[in-house]
């Protein structure tokens, strides 16, 4: 078994702004490295190399003008699913993805009144470009869930007060503190889409 924990950099999560429709952006970590076990998908890993791919993917896509939808947790038609935000930024720290989200208005009330606490990413292992080539491991979307997958993933805890300390102050608004708790997976690695759902 193999589990690696979150560091100290990623241990809070930040708003980065507030835009004036109310839409909150903050940056928050989506996963961290280990081997698991889905009761779904069987066995695979989370590893660096494959966040340094979904960061690839991802800065692709968002250059070409393509954000990654949120959704509220993992929907069976992604492509007719609402979003409640979108990705604006993935990128690899340390050794763990975080990204940077706008959650639209509404939803980031609902995340403020915690509704929603956990996120679980939806990527591909066996992922494609436009062109049919393969591209290795990609994050497809990001749901938010009360019973997360990843158990040591901490929530996001996004108060009303801080919401609207956050759109009343600077772009370089304050801190949000986040919350873990732990758990023990264990597995190897299984190629195919994977929706991190308990």
């Amino acid at each position: 078994m193999r589990l690696v924990p979150f560091t100290e950099a990623v241990d809070l999560s930040k708003v980065v702004r507030t835009d004036p429709n109310g839409d909150v952006v903050i940056e928050h970590p989506i996963a961290y490295a280990g081997d698991f076990v889905h009761r779904d998908y069987g066995p695979f890993s989370l590893t660096l190399q494959k966040f340094r791919q979904w960061q690839a993917h991802a800065a692709k896509m968002l250059a070409a003008g393509n954000e990654i939808p949120i959704w509220i947790g993992h929907p069976r038609d992604t492509a007719a699913a609402p979003a409640v935000g979108w990705i604006e930024k993935l990128e690899v720290r340390g050794d763990v993805p975080v990204a940077q989200m706008r959650l639209l208005a509404d939803f980031a009330q609902r995340v403020a009144r915690g509704e929603y606490r956990y996120t679980s990413p939806e990527f591909d292992d066996r992922a494609v470009d436009l062109q049919a080539k393969p591209i290795g491991s990609a994050v497809e979307g990001l749901g938010f869930t009360n019973i997360p997958f990843l158990v040591g993933n901490p929530a996001v805890e996004l108060s009303l007060e801080q919401a609207r300390a956050a759109l009343a102050s600077s772009p370089q608004a304050g801190m949000i503190r986040l919350s873990g708790h732990g758990g023990t997976v264990s597995g190897a690695e299984s190629p195919g889409k994977i929706a991190l759902i308990p």
